[in-house]
């Protein structure tokens, strides 16, 4: 039971606050009557979880982990939501809260009336299947007949490729899109509140450190708290290093990961474990993930220009970003092709420009000749900013293979003489 001089502090700051997140655990869900999955009565102390990795590569593995859910099934039918939802429901209805981060997989939220917009799932939703390769939703009712009647969940009947609930499981990469989202809600939040997470799952349990650190005001209502220990970080990719430090001795610690360069462009993901003392959570691993951009980014990175001479008078635009740290300038922008026009503007000083190319009417490309767009910069690593320009293949002429008739003209006669 919450002290009631708590509960008017929580009171007040819950008035106090323009904008609050809420982040969410399993056990706001037990009161339904759905197991969490890490107290000393938990789903993983009777069971251990089926890793990503085992379910892809073992069709044993796949027929165990669509067993545990239909054998969860009716539990998870019959659960509503309790009145920790309809709380969370009503901070979000009357605009206190403007979304619901949850580590959730039982749609209880959405269940109590919050908008499907609003609510953040960053372990998924076990409430309906999808490809793991096509991405097309397949309901669990349907997926329960073809188990009971074969054995097994078939694969996807568009692609072929593995259907799996729409959970996020142990070892899988985390949605990207959810987690952007939770990052934007979590720094614009001034107050977070935390309920029923025992915040030991990374990286969906950083976003309540996140929002203390970016001056949020941070409320946790949990059922238990225990001492805790950890051991040093490891990390799975040499592109992630961790250094653990302990704020607070059995309480608090402080993980910073940061990236080792050199870094290729694009999503970069690695795992990172620690050993703990807890019974329930002996390793904790969470995923680190870094979307690596290129020092200087051009849209699009090349020009393409249609397979027949040009018409008309033709202008393309580019948009150069510059994600490095100093300020980015640009000169001497030019086509090493006769009569095309190239205008620089810049828009934001040393970060966006963009270049209007405009090539002249009848303009193509000599087969054999190399056309490019370059400008200088004083970036040290791009002296010179290429952009190919290249021309579209013409079409090939093909003939098909129905029958067709093609009239002859039959010799002429000789006249008789």
């Amino acid at each position: 039971m919450i002290p009631a001089a708590e509960i008017a502090v929580l009171r007040e700051m819950i008035a106090a606050s323009r904008r609050a997140v809420v982040f969410t655990g399993a056990g706001i869900s037990t009161e339904s009557g759905i197991p969490d999955f890490r107290s000393p009565t938990g789903i993983w102390t009777q069971m251990k979880p089926v890793r990503f990795q085992d379910y892809v590569s073992s069709p044993a593995m796949r027929r165990e982990a669509w067993r545990r859910k239909f054998a969860a099934e009716p539990v998870m039918r019959a659960a509503e939501p309790n009145r920790g939802h309809r709380a969370v429901a009503r901070l979000v209805r009357e605009g206190k809260a403007n979304a619901v981060i949850t580590q959730n997989i039982d749609g209880l939220h959405q269940a109590s009336g919050i908008p499907e917009r609003q609510v953040i799932e960053l372990h998924g939703n076990s409430t309906y299947a999808h490809c793991l390769g096509c991405g097309r939703r397949y309901e669990i009712d349907a997926l329960r007949a073809a188990f009971e009647r074969d054995g097994e969940v078939h694969d996807c009947t568009a692609c072929g490729g593995l259907i799996k609930t729409a959970t996020i499981s142990f070892g899988q990469a985390m949605p990207e899109a959810a987690m952007l989202r939770a990052e934007a809600e979590t720094l614009a939040a001034d107050l977070c509140l935390v309920l029923g997470s025992s915040l030991v799952v990374y990286p969906a349990a950083g976003f309540p450190e996140l929002a203390k650190r970016n001056g949020a005001r941070l409320v946790i209502v949990n059922n238990e708290e225990t001492p805790l220990t950890l051991s040093d970080p490891e990390s799975s990719n040499p592109a992630f290093a961790a250094e653990l430090k302990t704020a607070l001795p059995g309480k608090e610690f402080e993980l910073t990961v940061r990236t080792v360069p050199p870094l290729p462009n694009g999503m970069v993901q690695g795992q990172i474990s620690l050993k703990t003392s807890s019974a329930e959570v002996p390793v904790l691993s969470l995923t680190a993930w870094a979307n690596v951009q290129p020092a200087i980014m051009v849209t699009p990175a090349q020009i393409i220009l249609p397979a027949t001479p040009l018409a008309t008078l033709k202008p393309y635009t580019l948009l150069i970003r510059n994600n490095a740290t100093n300020a980015l300038e640009l000169r001497d922008a030019l086509v090493n092709a006769h009569g095309v026009d190239v205008q620089l503007k810049e828009h934001q000083p040393g970060r966006y420009f963009s270049l209007t190319v405009t090539f002249p009417a009848g303009f193509e490309i000599t087969p054999g000749d190399t056309v490019e767009l370059s400008l200088k910069s004083n970036h040290p690593q791009f002296p010179v900013i290429k952009v190919p320009v290249q021309q579209s293949p013409r079409p090939t002429p093909t003939v098909g293979s129905g029958q067709f008739f093609v009239p002859l003209t039959p010799p002429a006669l000789p006249q008789p003489r």
